[in-house]
């Protein structure tokens, strides 16, 4: 699997690091058109909270967005880590209020985008996500 983290022209976009709204996606090598959504999170900064989630996807239990082993390995795949919405916080902001705020925005992105691994509606993770995963990629595949 090829990971795209925040890429713009082989570089990483400079907005990865603040706060905002962020998606992976699971699609083909060769199609870049194709691909659906796999995961929606919030941060205070992007790119430091999705090196973690890569981390545990990679190295510790890539169920977690509902990948295998395999999927892992597979050469046809990519996985594209983007940025939904950057959130601009004004100033005097507390930490508090910017929480809330990405909450909010992550939650109208989910159910927008309704993100295979996640229950819709909801930051929460499905529990049949490997299932629904597996068959989405399947589907990717053969198309």
């Amino acid at each position: 699997m090829r990971i795209e983290f925040f890429s713009e022209n082989g570089y990483m976009k400079p907005d990865a690091i603040h706060a905002g709204v962020y998606q992976f996606k699971i699609g083909l090598l060769r199609k870049k058109d194709k691909y659906r959504s796999l995961y929606v999170g919030e941060s205070y900064s992007m790119a430091l909270r999705c090196s973690n989630h890569l981390y545990e996807v990679f190295h510790t239990d890539p169920s977690y967005f509902g990948l295998t082993r395999e999927n892992l390995e597979d050469g046809r795949l990519r996985m594209m880590v983007e940025i939904y919405e950057k959130v601009l916080m004004p100033e005097g902001t507390t930490n508090s209020e910017r929480d809330i705020l990405l909450r909010e925005r992550e939650k109208a992105a989910i159910e927008k985008l309704r993100p295979l691994a996640q229950v819709q509606g909801s930051d929460q993770l499905n529990k049949d996500r490997v299932e629904i995963v597996q068959k989405a990629i399947a589907e990717l595949l053969h198309d």
